[in-house]
């Protein structure tokens, strides 16, 4: 007759329950041990990873206010439009440094290929005008005068265009009151150089690669 315990299990039973208890606050404290080492000792860490992966900065140029005469008459405001935008490094991600797609970009448009190829390459010394003579880490723009069906088709066809945007901006306008031209007179704004942020760096209002000086 075979001695089995109060309990009504054998002594193998009680073995592989033990095991499996074993197995089970094994488990438990390894999870436990790497959370205490992900929520507390590598938490800051952590936590700021993981808020730079949805957290982006983003510089919002300021709208330019309006430049009045004596009478109140504008002699410079802004007007909305939609500009249309190529981000260089988004291009220079292609295969094709994002020929393709200012080729077709250049379609929808209705400009010449090699007009839209010059608007995003950089300004040197050995680069005639027309090129971008801003930061290269900030959208290039193509066009102010793009219409409301063309960024239309930009925007909902957005996989055929990485790197392009189509958005509606402030751009300065010079009304000319009397058929006088006062656009040379007031002046303009150009991009900041890479000398004029170097100029600037130590200074106490430096600039951004997105500024723009006149």
């Amino acid at each position: 007759m075979t001695n089995i315990p109060e309990t009504g299990r054998t002594p193998r039973v009680q073995i592989r329950l033990v095991v499996i208890q074993i197995l089970v606050l094994s488990l438990l404290g390894t999870l436990g041990g790497r959370l205490w080492y992900l929520q507390i000792r590598e938490g800051a860490q952590y936590q700021k990873e993981a808020s730079g992966n949805h957290v982006q900065q983003v510089v919002q140029p300021a709208v330019r206010g309006e430049i009045l005469d004596a009478r109140g008459v504008p002699l410079a405001d802004n007007e909305t439009r939609l500009v249309v935008s190529a981000s260089r490094t988004d291009l220079l991600k292609q295969k094709d440094d994002g020929k393709a797609v200012l080729t077709k970009l250049a379609g929808v448009l209705g400009m010449p290929t090699e007009d839209v190829m010059q608007k995003v390459r950089l300004c040197d010394a050995k680069t005639p005008q027309p090129c971008w003579n801003g930061s290269p880490y900030q959208p290039i723009p193509i066009t102010d005068k793009a219409t409301p069906r063309q960024a239309l088709q930009i925007r909902e066809r957005s996989e055929d265009f990485p790197g392009i945007t189509a958005e509606p901006e402030a751009v300065r306008r010079y009304p000319s009151p009397g058929k006088s031209n006062t656009a040379q007179v007031l002046g303009y704004l150009s991009p900041v150089t890479d000398d004029e942020i170097q100029k600037a760096k130590d200074t106490s209002s430096p600039y951004l690669r997105s500024d723009m000086v006149g």
